[in-house]
């Protein structure tokens, strides 16, 4: 029995990207959980260390599994944590360890790190402005 196209793009959603992205959404949030419980950290700058922390983390990985050949993290998931406030972590990441850093061949890295950078330094202007 043939399967349609919409099962297929149903079953690709599912996989191993959407496992990695959930994986770390977790290590995120128990980062920034442990940074700001019973402290007088700020729970949004908490946010902030925490997702680019974890944004870090994930471009080492991703590196370290290209130079491997093993299985890579998705663009989508790195794109997701950089607008999610990872936009110094991506920034550090890719230039430590030069990765997706030829401009040429990832042009969309520094569009979706410009975004972030925007729509952070707004939400950080409105909120202590």
């Amino acid at each position: 029995m043939r399967r349609s196209r919409v099962g297929q793009h149903f079953n690709g959603v599912f996989s191993h990207h959407s496992t990695t992205l959930v994986f770390w959404l977790f290590a995120t949030f128990g980062l920034w959980f442990s940074l700001t419980r019973n402290t007088s950290f700020p729970k949004f700058i908490g946010w902030f260390v925490s997702i680019n922390f974890t944004t870090f983390l994930i471009f080492a990985m991703d590196k370290i599994a290209a130079k491997l050949n093993s299985k890579r993290i998705s663009e989508r998931t790195l794109h997701v944590f950089t607008l999610l406030g990872g936009c110094f972590g991506q920034s550090f990441g890719r230039s430590l360890f030069h990765h997706k850093s030829n401009l040429r061949k990832h042009p969309s890295f520094s569009r979706v790190q410009c975004l972030s950078l925007a729509i952070w330094g707004g939400l950080l202007w409105w909120r202590y402005a």
